[in-house]
């Protein structure tokens, strides 16, 4: 049930008589490199040298873009239901170094066109995201340690091959972060806290394209000979320019309950079923997420 803009009455209105918004990348799920063993997070398994992993991802948000009334009801879906399926591949080199890379496919977007504030945001339509690259380095502890630290960098690149309205941006986004997690018994944790940043940054739109902070949060047990990975995954963000941080409506924040299974043989796979705990836009009053993996040699000893 969340939110594109509030506080002033938006119509319907056509596009041609209004500046084009510019593009966004609505989502706010981002899925953890491929074997990252989480939906969201990441164990930090960076074993193997020349070690591939490839993965899908399907994520289902519904009703993640809406218009409000003053009083908070909704009154119009901008992106009423939004399905996309990421297609990723990771390499581990020198027990240490990981580079992966995730490509989004939009495959259903639906809603309805509408101007706010003197802004046409179009119909949405499916397409190709942005590609994401993205390289990680342990810097320090020991695989499946108690504490694992790594830092890393995300670049998602414009392709510029139109379709989708939601699922891409026309600018460069960039991700430094720091990563850590760990296992004790049958525990594991994760956590992450990075900076995106958007080059050159646009807050003249209701959805505003600027700096914020991001962070994530696992923790669960792990079940049945190491091979089933159960618990919740909270993430969010908040934006340090345009509204300020800690404004609703730029401060999306979700929690997910996953189960993830790994074989011997290095198949894997995932179900997560998630939920927006605060009217943000991009956040949707639900979200289901699927996953598919394939790791060669097995995670588990």
């Amino acid at each position: 049930m969340l939110v594109l803009a509030i506080g002033s009455v938006a119509a319907a209105v056509h596009a041609q008589m209004l500046s084009a918004a510019p593009s966004v990348a609505l989502d706010r799920f981002s899925p953890g490199e491929a074997g990252s063993g989480w939906f969201a997070l990441d164990e930090l398994e960076l074993r193997g040298d020349w070690r591939w992993t490839a993965a899908v991802v399907t994520d289902e948000a519904y009703r993640p873009l809406v218009l409000r009334s003053a009083d908070g009801s909704v009154t119009e879906g901008v992106v009423t239901n939004q399905l996309a399926t990421y297609l990723q591949g990771a390499v581990i080199v020198h027990d240490r170094w990981r580079f992966a890379l995730s490509l989004p496919l939009f495959l259903v977007e639906s809603g309805n066109t509408v101007g706010v504030n003197g802004y046409g945001y179009p119909t949405p339509a499916s397409g190709v995201g942005d590609p994401r690259l993205a390289a990680d380095v342990r810097v320090f502890g020991s695989d499946r340690g108690a504490v694992v630290g790594a830092v890393g960098l995300q670049a998602d690149v414009p392709l510029f091959v139109g379709g989708t309205s939601y699922g891409r941006e026309d600018d460069l986004r960039l991700m430094p972060h720091f990563s850590v997690a760990g296992r004790r018994s049958i525990w594991s944790y994760a956590g992450r806290v990075g900076i995106l940043a958007h080059v050159p940054r646009s807050l003249e739109s209701e959805l505003p394209l600027g700096t914020s902070v991001e962070m994530a949060a696992a923790g669960g047990a792990r079940l049945w000979r190491d091979q089933i990975l159960v618990g919740p995954e909270i993430y969010g963000s908040t934006m340090v320019d345009g509204d300020g941080p800690f404004v609703a409506r730029s401060s999306p924040l979700e929690a997910l309950l996953g189960a993830h299974y790994s074989n011997p043989n290095g198949f894997g796979a995932g179900l997560g079923l998630g939920a927006g705990l605060v009217q943000a836009t991009g956040t949707p009053p639900w979200r289901l997420v699927a996953s598919v993996n394939f790791m060669p040699g097995s995670k588990v000893q």
